[in-house]
């Protein structure tokens, strides 16, 4: 599950670098997607919290494999991001 402020999965929210992506798996390791790149994020206790950049969109993946030998498992909604920004 993702959540940004009050949006979940599938909303628009206006994006704010005060405001934290919350992801939570059951996973240890999950990937953050967004258009500007992909990265490694390590769950702790159910969740992390992330500092975005601005973004136009956000989800995560989850996978299971060694090296090129990876497979996705799971991947969630997105969170899209309107251009407003709020300061």
């Amino acid at each position: 599950n993702l959540r940004y402020g009050n949006t979940i999965m599938g909303g628009i929210a206006i994006y704010s670098k005060e405001v934290p992506l919350e992801i939570y798996s059951n996973a240890k390791k999950v990937t953050l997607v967004t258009d500007k790149d992909e990265k490694e994020i390590t769950i702790t206790n159910g969740v992390a919290k992330v500092t975005l950049e601005k973004t136009k969109f956000a989800y995560v993946k989850v996978t299971k494999g060694i090296s090129k030998l990876k497979r996705i498992c799971a991947i969630s909604n997105p969170i899209y991001f309107s251009q407003e920004v709020v300061k």
